[in-house]
């Protein structure tokens, strides 16, 4: 039996470990160990892991403590120590459903990350399953190829890489997968929705926490248009990588319009590039693109917003 590890970033999940590591425990002994990374936290949440382990002594379970800030340090901080050919990322508010990695291993052959679908239960307790696109590159640039929890990644494959960037802002875990597409890793999609993600209520995001974040994806995106424009896509993959990328730069205009320009006419311009029906472009928005390009329709779905908020 191939055995795996999970490594669950820890902050102020005092209410949540122990439902997170319930569910580890219920995948059964294709776990060999866990690694719970405590990531400075100031609630009982490392008193919390410790009554829990004391009450389930079968799962080996190893508290460690990272003082760099951020999910990406406390993942990458036992990944060097990891001795079986798979690793399971999770967060300590999210759930593995029972049999979740076995099923996955019996498909894993021939690839470095599983990926599928997952239940995301929001605040409000509204739940929805995010289902991934077949497409690898078009998953990518969309941001839908999966997600850390739902995925399954070879070891091997995230020491080549060197695990997460833990520089970046936001945006790490489709950095992390550029990188491992950048390596030859092979993707494969599987039907399933083994994996619940529930939102937390969190503080406002400033208007410059979301310019970084919305500066860091597109940077991201950028470098995966290189990277899959140098493997010389058909045709029809590239226009759905470049309405993927439109939707990047939609996100960054309100925060960064020259940024969004600039990337807009080196990228997308040249190639007569229109934007589609769906998401956020509606048929109004891409009459107005068509009449006045990328600015002009921003410009009046600005303007349409601020006199609809005003009436």
């Amino acid at each position: 039996m191939q055995k795996v590890t999970v490594i669950i970033p820890c902050f102020d999940v005092e209410a949540y470990i122990g439902e997170c590591l319930e569910s580890v425990l219920a995948q059964g002994p294709v776990v060999e160990i866990v690694y719970c990374v405590d990531n400075g936290s100031k609630d009982g949440t490392v008193p919390a892991i410790e009554r829990w382990c004391t009450a389930h002594p079968d799962l080996r379970v190893v508290v460690e403590h990272e003082p760099v800030r951020g999910a990406s340090a406390a993942r990458n901080r036992p990944l060097a120590r990891v001795t079986t050919p798979w690793v399971q990322f999770l967060d300590a508010d999210d759930l593995l459903l029972p049999g979740k990695i076995t099923e996955q291993l019996a498909l894993a052959e021939n690839a470095d990350v599983l990926y599928e679908s997952a239940t995301f239960v929001g605040i409000d307790g509204g739940r929805h399953v995010k289902v991934p696109d077949d497409e690898i590159e078009v998953g990518l640039m969309a941001g839908n190829l999966g997600n850390t929890c739902a995925n399954l990644w070879s070891t091997a494959k995230l020491i080549q890489v060197n695990g997460w960037d833990q520089r970046l802002p936001s945006s790490q875990e489709y950095d992390l997968m550029l990188r491992l597409y950048e390596a030859e890793a092979r993707f494969k999609k599987l039907a399933g929705d083994r994996t619940v993600v529930r939102e937390r209520a969190s503080g406002q995001i400033s208007q410059g926490a979301a310019a970084r974040r919305w500066r860091a994806l597109v940077d991201v995106q950028v470098r995966m248009l290189r990277a899959f424009r140098k493997r010389a896509p058909h045709p029809d993959k590239l226009k759905r990588i470049h309405q993927a990328f439109f939707g990047g730069l939609r996100m960054l205009y309100p925060y960064d319009p020259d940024q969004a320009m600039e990337l807009w006419k080196r990228y997308l311009q040249p190639s007569g590039f229109e934007p589609l029906p769906g998401g956020l472009n509606t048929k109004g928005y891409i009459w107005a693109y068509r009449l006045l390009g990328f600015k002009g329709a921003e410009r009046m779905k600005t303007m349409l917003g601020k006199t609809q908020r005003e009436a």
